[in-house]
């Protein structure tokens, strides 16, 4: 059975470092999913940008929304998805700068899940991934759509610290105290999902009420939570470009 993959690249049109690394890093994501189909989404501000550098590639250009409420701060105790929310807030609470930076990190599950829910009906799988993705040389992902497909999961893959990037430490090799965490939060910059796993519906409805919690345990929240917590998180391979130690970066042979 040949499983029918689409990998979905959303978020700011930007990067860390230099705009210029915004076509290698999707040629990258294009050369490590090669069987895929290829879908585009960001927000409306930066469809000339987008045009200009992917002029054969089409995106879903989405108008930005605006926050009401702050994902953290916000969220009452008694809606936490998990006792280690408030570790989080405590720690972003403690500086304006974490304050500012995290108002948006629900952003990048609203786009994904728009983007995801046009095109869902026609695939098995589903790859999310940023457009300033940067992936280990050599990763293989393939495994790990077979078991997403085969075992109803998501596989999850990070990694923010540079030295790890070119190895993956499996959830059973990670500590204590990341496994346990790991149970309540996904790790975002690849991740694999059943196709049909997201209710637009229910995580519109999230942010509407001001419940959508964000990044990592908003990812968990709308995509494993609700199927009885089945993620698998992995330590490696993949990063946003920042993160990852100019040694390991690389671009496909044209």
């Amino acid at each position: 059975m040949t499983l029918r993959v689409a990998v979905c690249i959303s978020g700011e049109y930007r990067t860390k470092l230099q705009d210029e690394l915004l076509p290698v890093c999707n040629a990258i994501v294009k050369l490590k999913f090669p069987d895929a189909d290829f879908y585009y989404a960001t927000w409306e501000q930066f469809k000339p940008a987008f045009e200009k550098d992917f002029p054969l590639e089409h995106c879903e250009y989405f108008p930005e929304p605006a926050m009401h409420y702050h994902p953290y701060l916000d969220i009452a105790p008694a809606d936490h998805i998990s006792e280690r929310y408030q570790t989080t807030v405590d720690f972003m609470n403690r500086s304006g700068h974490r304050i500012k930076w995290t108002s948006h990190h629900t952003k990048q599950i609203l786009i994904h899940t728009w983007l995801s829910d046009k095109i869902k009906d026609k695939y098995d799988v589903i790859v999310r991934a940023r457009l300033d993705q940067h992936i280990y040389k050599d990763a293989d992902f393939t495994p790990y759509i077979k078991d997403t497909h085969e075992n109803d999961r998501a596989n999850c893959f990070l990694t923010t610290r540079p030295f790890r990037f070119p190895t993956l430490l499996e959830p059973k090799d990670q500590n204590a105290e990341n496994t346990t965490r790991n149970q309540t939060w996904m790790f975002d910059s690849i991740i694999i999902h059943p196709a049909n796993a997201i209710d637009a519906d229910s995580v519109m409805c999230l942010h509407k009420e001001g419940k959508l919690h964000a990044a990592e345990y908003g990812w968990y929240q709308v995509i494993s939570m609700p199927h009885g917590s089945r993620h698998m998180n992995y330590n490696g391979w993949a990063a946003h470009d920042e993160v990852v130690d100019p040694k390991f970066m690389w671009a496909p042979e044209t």
